[in-house]
C-alpha cells in the first residue's frame, strides 16, 4: 500500500509485544530456565537464536534424503535475542523426522530430555521446565500411530519429573478441564503493545468462532510477526496468522514465570492468566 515501509514494519513486529519488553527491562529474560524444543527443523546457528542454543540433535532422518524444515525457525524465535519472549532462557533442540506420521522419534526424544533433566539436576543446575512439540502427539486421536504407546509413557516421565509437557496446544488440566488456550493476533495496522489492537482468531466451524468461549481462555499471540526463517542463517519473515503457533508463546512465557517463582506450575501459570486478565 501507498507508504507502507516494509523494512520498518519487519523491524517492528519483532518485537514480542504485550508489555514482554518491558520485563526484560526489568531483567526478567528467562534467565536459568530450560526448554526441550523437539521439531523437524535443521538450521541450528541462525543469528537469531545461536546463543541460546544448548544443544542440538537429530533423529530418524536418512541422511541421503534431507528435507526442509516446517515451522522450527518460528519456534525457535520466541528464545531468540530480538524475537524472543525470553532471550536469556537455554533451549536444547531435538529435530525429529516427521514425515511418516510417527511417533517413534518423538517418544525418543522425550526420553533423551528426561535423561537431560536429570543429568542437569545432578549437575546443580536447573532442569528442563518444558517440552514443546507442535504435534499434538500421545492424544487419542493418534492412537493408531506407529510409537504411540512409547509417547505416552515418554511422557509421563517427563510428567513425573515435574516437566510441563505442552504438546500441540492441547492443555490438559485435571485441576479444570475447562481452561483453555486461545489465539488472537495483533491487527496489521496495530501497536504490538497495546492489547486493544489484538483481536480473536475466530476460526470458522469450530469452538472459536463463538467469542463466549474465549472467557475460559487464557489468549496468547499466535502469529502477525516477525520470525527467523529456516533458509539462511541472517533471515527473517512476517508469519501472519497461525493458530497453532500461541501455544509456543504460553511455553516460553512460562520460563519467564519459572524465572520469578520456581515452584510454579503450568495449571497455576494458566489459573493466575485467567484470574488477571481482562477479557
Amino acid at each position: 500500500p501507498l507508504g507502507f515501509k516494509p523494512k520498518e514494519f519487519l523491524e517492528s513486529r519483532k518485537n514480542p509485544g504485550l508489555g514482554i519488553k518491558n520485563l526484560h527491562k526489568l531483567g526478567i529474560k528467562g534467565q536459568g530456565r530450560n526448554i526441550a524444543i523437539i521439531n523437524n527443523f535443521r538450521l541450528f546457528d541462525h543469528i537469531e537464536y545461536h546463543s541460546s542454543l544448548k544443544g542440538y540433535e537429530e533423529i530418524g532422518f536418512d541422511p541421503t534424503n534431507y528435507g526442509g524444515g516446517s515451522n522450527g525457525g518460528f519456534v525457535s524465535s520466541f528464545i531468540g535475542k530480538t524475537c524472543g519472549v525470553a532471550p536469556n532462557a537455554n533451549a536444547y533442540y531435538y529435530a525429529v523426522n516427521t514425515e511418516n506420521r510417527t511417533q517413534v522419534y518423538h517418544a525418543i526424544a522425550i526420553k533423551k530430555v528426561c535423561e537431560l533433566h536429570k543429568k542437569l539436576i545432578a549437575e546443580g543446575k536447573n532442569g528442563i521446565d518444558v517440552i514443546h512439540i507442535q504435534r499434538a502427539i500421545s492424544l487419542d486421536l493418534f492412537s493408531a500411530e506407529e510409537g504411540y504407546e512409547d509417547a505416552l509413557k515418554a511422557r509421563k516421565e517427563a510428567e513425573d519429573l515435574g516437566i510441563w509437557c505442552n504438546f500441540g496446544a492441547v492443555l490438559d488440566f485435571k485441576e479444570n478441564p475447562n481452561i483453555r488456550l486461545g489465539h488472537i493476533y495483533c491487527k496489521l495496522d496495530g501497536n504490538v503493545d497495546n492489547p486493544s489492537d489484538y483481536i480473536p482468531l475466530r476460526a470458522l466451524n469450530s469452538k472459536w468462532e463463538l467469542i463466549d468461549n474465549y472467557k475460559n481462555a487464557l489468549c496468547f499471540p499466535c502469529g502477525a510477526k516477525t520470525v527467523s526463517l529456516d533458509v539462511k542463517m541472517d533471515e527473517y519473515a512476517f508469519e501472519h496468522l497461525s493458530g497453532p503457533y500461541a501455544s509456543p508463546f504460553a511455553s516460553i512465557l512460562y520460563l519467564l514465570a519459572k524465572s520469578i517463582k520456581e515452584s510454579i506450575t503450568p495449571y497455576e501459570f494458566f489459573e493466575q492468566g485467567l484470574k488477571t486478565g481482562d477479557f
